[in-house]
């Protein structure tokens, strides 16, 4: 059954032998692929986070939370994907430019913010330190959506080019 599978869909063999064996009030359809759990598990569909000699291995969550399934163990996709999955980069890629357009915002602002304080100190005047804290936090959140941002487009890419190798090649084709 999983030898069928293969030739269609692309995901780890545990979650392809879940899909074959799956309930279908289980499976869930998404336009980046299925999840044969019905998202139920994404509290462990991440990495191994302890591996274990005579047990199985203990998986953290999905990096980024219950909504990024491209990230999940468990989900199986496919070529019959792909619109959705060119969709989502695209989505992703729009978010990372915004993202690094606040993350280039918030860093102009922090050396404003430096040199302000730097003429406060040179003139005897207080300057707010919690100004400066206020603004790394910014620089922080806008930094961590630029890298979130930036590791979905790379697995939205990395699914688009594997289910664009399972599509028959044209004769034509020389790629």
């Amino acid at each position: 059954a999983l030898d069928g599978l293969r030739s269609t869909f692309l995901g780890e063999d545990s979650a392809l032998a879940k899909l074959a064996a799956a309930q279908t009030v289980l499976t869930q359809r998404m336009d980046t692929g299925i999840c044969p759990n019905g998202g139920t598990l994404c509290h462990v569909g991440g990495p191994i986070v302890q591996k274990r000699a005579n047990a199985p291995d203990i998986h953290g969550p999905v990096p980024g939370g219950n909504t990024n399934c491209v990230a999940c163990r468990f989900s199986v996709t496919g070529p019959m994907f792909l619109g959705g999955l060119i969709a989502h980069l695209n989505a992703t890629l729009a978010e990372a430019k915004e993202a690094a357009r606040l993350v280039a915002e918030a860093e102009t602002d922090y050396e404003m913010l430096f040199d302000e304080q730097a003429a406060a100190r040179a003139s005897g005047q207080t300057f707010d330190q919690r100004r400066v804290i206020t603004q790394q936090e910014r620089l922080d959140a806008a930094t961590t959506r630029l890298v979130d941002s930036g590791e979905r487009a790379g697995l939205l890419l990395t699914q688009v080019r594997r289910c664009e190798a399972l599509l028959p090649k044209d004769e034509g084709d020389s790629s």
